[in-house]
């Protein structure tokens, strides 16, 4: 199979070179690339304060749990914990470590367990962050937090951190089953400038090699949101492909050809149900090795028929 260009459409991870992303680790032991990594949105922590508040009270007698669904909320949490000690001076006398935290997906659940030795005993302990791998998008992530929170018998509210667009899954979930919740904003986003993305897309292209002329570029997106952004930018200089399976607007021979995939269901949804284009890989769990799996076992079976 010949090596396929890739385009994620996501935030790199802050301070930590592209060689070192999981993804770009994920997709060239899989033979892929060249790869870039386009950030299309950005993010704002917001009610700092208040969230830094709540951490210093603490849990007891308040929370039965905390929920995170996506990385953002975790640095978030991480944030806030930074500035809980800050203002204190000293170790405060609460402790998360034996909170349970629901999380989306093993790299949110590694995001909020990690963190500096200062902020330690306001992040929980591996074994309370409960979800993770097996829970990869909210609605499996509420399908156990309900069976969790019956099995260990809370009666607490769950504290739910949330950004400005978060779908209704986890609290008509919560609802639905009478478990009680607060949510808290802790993050917006906002596209970021059209020309920048248009910039780093033209000049990715700009760098391929003349070799790599007749083959597909995957162009993977990993939000509803992101891929709002993205898509008139891409649209500028490639192909996408309609649910009819003809590519859109080929009037553009210079345009290159592409397979789109998408980081979980909801992604999915937006692209097909919005845009009306074909989503080829949908990743089972919002990973960077299930992604570049997923996408290696297409186009090897596509190679095959």
């Amino acid at each position: 199979m010949a090596k396929r260009p890739v385009i994620l459409f996501k935030s790199p991870q802050e301070d930590v070179p592209l060689s070192s992303d999981p993804y770009y680790s994920s997709f060239t032991s899989q033979g892929y690339g060249p790869l870039a990594i386009i950030t299309v949105i950005g993010h704002a922590f917001v009610n700092v304060s208040q969230l830094s508040d709540v951490i210093n009270a603490g849990p007891q007698d308040r929370y039965g749990g905390v929920i995170i669904t996506s990385g953002r909320a975790a640095e978030a949490w991480k944030h806030a914990a930074e500035r809980t000690v800050e203002n204190s001076g000293a170790f405060n006398d609460c402790s998360w470590s034996t909170t349970p935290f629901y999380v989306v997906g093993p790299r949110t659940g590694s995001l909020i367990r990690n963190g500096s030795s200062t902020i330690q005993h306001l992040l929980p302990d591996p074994s309370h962050v409960l979800g993770g791998a097996q829970s990869g998008n909210a609605e499996k992530l509420s399908e156990f937090i309900v069976s969790d929170y019956n099995d260990r018998g809370i009666s607490l509210p769950m504290l739910y951190l949330t950004g400005d667009k978060n779908k209704d899954t986890v609290p008509r979930t919560l609802k639905q089953h009478g478990i009680p919740y607060e949510e808290l904003k802790v993050y917006e986003t906002s596209p970021r400038a059209g020309e920048a993305i248009l910039h780093d897309i033209r000049e990715f292209k700009g760098s391929l090699q003349q070799s790599d002329t007749d083959v597909s570029t995957w162009i993977v997106f990993f939000a509803p949101s992101s891929a709002a952004a993205a898509l008139p930018h891409v649209q500028e200089y490639y192909d996408l492909p309609g649910l009819e399976s003809t590519p859109l607007q080929t009037d553009a021979p210079s345009k290159r050809h592409t397979l789109i995939a998408a980081i979980g269901p909801t992604t999915s949804s937006y692209l097909t149900e919005t845009r009306k284009l074909q989503v080829n890989v949908i990743s089972p769990s919002p990973s960077a090795d299930s992604l570049a799996i997923a996408i290696h076992e297409y186009d090897t079976k596509d190679e095959s028929t």
